[in-house]
C-alpha cells in the first residue's frame, strides 16, 4: 500500500475543490487516494469534470429565475406557517 508523505488534511474542513489539483479541471489522485478507501477511491476518480471553471453563484430555489426577492421569502415564510398549523393540528387531533 502507498504511504503518503504529505498528512492528511482535516476531512471535516475540505471542500472539492480541495480535492483538486492547481489546474482546477483534473483531481489530486495523489491526495483522494491518501484520504479515502480504495471503493471511494474508484468512485470519485470516475467523476467526469467541467472542461471550463465556473464561477460559483448563489442561486434562490423559491423562484423561477433563481433571484431572491422580498416578496418571495415573505410566500415561502407563508407557506411554511401554513404547513406547520396543519401539521400542529392534525396533531392535536391524535
Amino acid at each position: 500500500m502507498l504511504q503518503s508523505t504529505t498528512p492528511s488534511p482535516n476531512i471535516e474542513e475540505l471542500f472539492i475543490k480541495d480535492l483538486l489539483n492547481p489546474n482546477l479541471v483534473s483531481l489530486n489522485s495523489e491526495l483522494i487516494h491518501s484520504i479515502f478507501n480504495f471503493t471511494d477511491v474508484a468512485v470519485i476518480l470516475s467523476i467526469l469534470l467541467r472542461e471550463r471553471h465556473l464561477e460559483d453563484t448563489y442561486v434562490w430555489n423559491h423562484t423561477m429565475d433563481g433571484a431572491y426577492s422580498v416578496k418571495s421569502a415573505y410566500n415561502v415564510c407563508m407557506t411554511m406557517a401554513a404547513s406547520e398549523m396543519s401539521h400542529n393540528t392534525e396533531a392535536d387531533r391524535n
